[in-house]
């Protein structure tokens, strides 16, 4: 065979391996293989969200509202992956009354993700079910309107786990956070790889 020749076959099949290889890498950067992930238990985020409870509140001195003991089930229970949080309820008519009326409330909130802080936190909370028993009729609605209120002041973006970032890889795993899921009994977040140009993320669930 023509010297030549030999050589253009030896450079093309160089080029060819070169190839092979370049993709195999990329395909490996590209996070085509499993993904790390950090789950976090029930009890990890009720250590959080027990933080600002027991939460009171008075209406006009007419009654005192009372939300507490919150407990959480972390199941997702549609496609949006939206769960529930409950809270024991308690309600003490004012103005001479000694009248105490107890409830529950369960709360439907999602979650989201910010790489700019690395924080994780509740989202678009909604009073999904209200309970209290014998309550009467003029203190139902004025006692929804007040607890709506407590729901979105103290849960809206309230932050539940935050990566540490004290070090450098610390750091680098706040801004490598892909997706968040609600998953059986815990919260899996799912990490990935950030390549020059992503930019700083934020998404919601």
């Amino acid at each position: 065979m023509d010297d030549d020749v030999k050589a253009k076959k030896r450079g093309m099949l160089g080029r060819l391996k070169f190839s092979s290889s370049a993709a195999k890498a990329f395909s490996f950067s590209r996070g085509l293989v499993p993904t790390p992930t950090i789950r976090l238990s029930e009890r990890q985020l009720l250590a959080r969200l027990q933080k600002p409870f027991p939460i009171k509140k008075n209406y006009l001195f007419i009654f005192d509202l009372t939300l507490d003991n919150p407990r959480l089930d972390l199941h997702a229970y549609s496609d949006d992956q939206r769960f529930l949080i409950g809270l024991d309820v308690l309600v003490h008519l004012g103005a001479g009354s000694s009248e105490v009326f107890q409830g529950a409330l369960d709360i439907r909130t999602g979650l989201a993700f910010d790489n700019r802080d690395g924080t994780i936190a509740l989202t678009q909370p909604e009073v999904y079910q209200l309970i209290i028993k014998g309550l009467p009729e003029g203190i139902t609605e004025p006692g929804r309107m007040v607890i709506n209120e407590i729901v979105n002041r103290t849960f809206d973006h309230l932050p539940v786990y935050q990566l540490e970032a004290e070090t450098r890889s610390g750091k680098t795993l706040r801004r490598m956070i892909r997706d968040v899921r609600v998953g059986q009994g815990e919260i899996i977040v799912h990490l990935g790889v950030n390549f020059a140009g992503d930019g700083d993320q934020a998404g919601k669930i």
